[in-house]
């Protein structure tokens, strides 16, 4: 991974949001669909990125692509991908302070939670690529590490030893805190905010 984002590690926490995941995950499995909360989620932040998503139909019209669920569980399900639609553009359009990839509470056994963050990363490598092919040559070489090391991350497998589990603890939990702050450095290279104008000093009285 970069050694550039590596100095954000340092006793930064994981806080995970396990109601919204779980409710997600519920409503998803009974509208039968074809994608699971944090993959939604992933594909959610990659499709902000790079500026092409001002709802949820396009991740609706992707996760239900196979309805295979009754008409109210489906209309459920899409009501509650709105919402997470509308949260995921609030944070993302205001700095993304309180960004985090929506993933299975630490509760969850450590196996299903490295897939849950592979399935993230594969949402938004599939968001990011509504850009088009020339997406890389715009970006920063930092941000193009980022990418590339989310593409390892999607593609990542965990074989838990019991004898190592605090390691790989810890190993998942710096991941997680990687994919977050690259995540936040993209939104940044590919939506650059107008520099404030500068504070200007009062005029001196006449004298």
């Amino acid at each position: 991974m970069s050694p550039l984002l590596f100095r954000f590690f340092a006793n930064r926490g994981i806080t995970m949001q396990a109601t919204d995941y779980e409710q997600l995950e519920l409503a998803l499995g009974r509208a039968g669909a074809v994608m699971g909360a944090s993959e939604c989620h992933g594909t959610l932040c990659g499709l902000h990125c790079v500026g092409r998503i001002n709802n949820s139909e396009q991740l609706s019209s992707r996760a239900l692509a196979q309805e295979g669920g009754e008409q109210q569980a489906v209309a459920d399900c899409r009501q509650a991908l709105d919402e997470l639609a509308r949260h995921t553009r609030d944070i993302l359009e205001h700095a993304g302070l309180e960004f985090e990839p929506l993933l299975p509470h630490d509760a969850h056994d450590l196996q299903a939670r490295v897939e849950a963050l592979s399935a993230w990363c594969q949402g938004f490598l599939g968001g990011l690529g509504e850009a088009g092919s020339g997406l890389l040559e715009r970006l920063p070489e930092d941000s193009r590490e980022v990418v590339s090391d989310l593409v390892e991350i999607s593609r990542a497998g965990l074989e838990v030893d019991d004898s190592s589990l605090d390691e790989q603890e810890g190993a998942y939990a710096e991941i997680v805190e990687y994919v977050r702050v690259g995540v936040m450095l993209l939104l940044e290279d590919l939506n650059p905010r107008a520099p404030e104008a500068p504070v200007q000093d009062a005029p001196s009285g006449l004298h």
